[in-house]
């Protein structure tokens, strides 16, 4: 036989077996048919008030606009910063970082770009520290401090957030700034009093007569999350995360979601904690659900299903004991838990972790986490589902677990 046919016959044994490969990993789901059983408890309701659970709100894209992202400069000459900003539009933060990096000590408009991508990976102080060189510039001075007031805000510091929020309204009206001062001055009255406790990793903040004896096995089970999470999706956050003990009352006061959730994730950990002290392992798996959404939310971007984000969440919360099949049509999971009942709202998480844990354990946690990423790089959902399990997402909604 020739070199170059060789060489031909070579390249279509690889590509033959690619092909096949995912026709595999797609043909697999037909074995999941049927093998999950309705356990006993959907007929008696029980699942839906197993203990409580975590809801993400409807809204998790955190400014800037896209307008705020790419501003309009008609001198916007240099082809490495037009291909940096066109980076970050399309997802590719870490790439584009390393070029505004480059420049940023020469170039105001590089710096810009710096400071907006480390917010977009959640390295406020970073981010606050360029913002700061950049509020007094006219060109930079409404997204410079627009974004100081969010840093400050998810950073905690709702003094500075408040301030630089006036600031920004001052130039120019924005509802969302409108909305973060109500939003800040609400927390300013609900947090009077709180004190802080840290760890390497997270900022507690909480009632100090009411819960001051909760924040140590807060911070401990908080640290265990990051050990344990992070050991399997191999993903290590620097940034020290807020985490918020309220009340009952003022929890729901300040999230305004039903009464069912158990946490929420917004930018900061969230959670209800009466009678969490002799509920130690309620507030254990709430933890771990929260901190859960907020590696997610980091690899992604968001851009995922509900039922897929829920689901990692509630796989990392703990063994259920019991997994369901499609009972709620998975499709209608897709964007919202908010109108279920409260005996829908169990099966729908209960359902959204069978899912997950059906996917895992058919193509492991690393494939799982591929299709984080390609979806936080911009690629789209379904392309990413299809080119990571070898099957149309389409056709995973309408056969799994029937």
């Amino acid at each position: 036989m020739r070199p170059f046919t060789l060489i031909l016959f070579l390249i279509f044994l690889v590509v033959a077996g690619w092909y096949f490969s995912l026709q595999q990993r797609g043909n697999d789901l037909s074995i999941e048919r049927g093998a999950y059983q309705e356990d006993e408890r959907l007929e008696t309701g029980d699942l839906a008030t197993q203990e409580p659970v975590s809801i993400m709100p409807e809204e998790t894209v955190l400014p800037p606009r896209e307008e705020e992202i790419t501003p309009q400069f008609p001198d916007l000459v240099d082809k490495e910063l037009r291909g940096a900003f066109a980076d970050l539009k399309k997802g590719n933060i870490e790439d584009a970082l390393s070029v505004f990096q480059a420049y940023e000590d020469e170039n105001e408009l590089a710096r810009f770009g710096a400071a907006v991508s480390l917010y977009r990976l959640k390295k406020y102080d970073d981010a606050v520290y360029r913002f700061e060189t950049l509020r007094e510039e006219p060109s930079f001075a409404f997204p410079s401090l627009k974004l100081l007031a969010f840093s400050e805000y998810y950073l905690n510091r709702l003094e500075e957030s408040n301030e630089y929020a006036r600031m920004a309204l001052s130039l120019k009206s924005d509802q969302e700034l409108n909305d973060l001062l109500k939003k800040v001055k609400d927390e300013l009255q609900r947090q009077e009093g709180y004190i802080s406790e840290e760890s390497g990793h997270f900022i507690v903040r909480f009632d100090g007569h009411r819960h001051g004896g909760l924040s140590r096995l807060v911070l401990g089970f908080l640290e265990d999350a990051y050990r344990d999470i992070g050991r399997e999706m191999d993903i290590f956050p620097e940034e020290p995360l807020t985490v918020i003990l309220y009340t009952e009352r003022d929890f729901h006061d300040i999230t305004h979601i039903p009464r069912w959730a158990g946490g929420v994730y917004d930018g900061k950990i969230r959670i209800p904690v009466r009678g969490a002290e002799n509920e130690s392992e309620t507030l254990r798996r709430v933890l771990y659900h929260e901190y859960a959404h907020t590696l997610v939310l980091r690899i992604s971007k968001g851009a995922i299903p509900l039922w897929l984000n829920e689901g990692i969440a509630e796989y990392f919360s703990g063994d259920h004991g019991v997994r369901v099949g499609q009972v709620i049509p998975l499709a209608s999971l897709e964007n919202s838990f908010h109108k279920l009942s409260g005996r829908q709202v169990g099966l729908a998480y209960l359902e959204s972790y069978s899912a997950v844990s059906y996917l895992k354990d058919r193509y492991g946690l690393y494939y799982i986490k591929d299709l984080l990423e390609r979806v936080g790089e911009g690629e789209p959902f379904k392309d990413a589902f299809f080119n990571v399990f070898g099957i149309e997402y389409d056709t995973f909604l309408n056969s799994w677990g029937k």
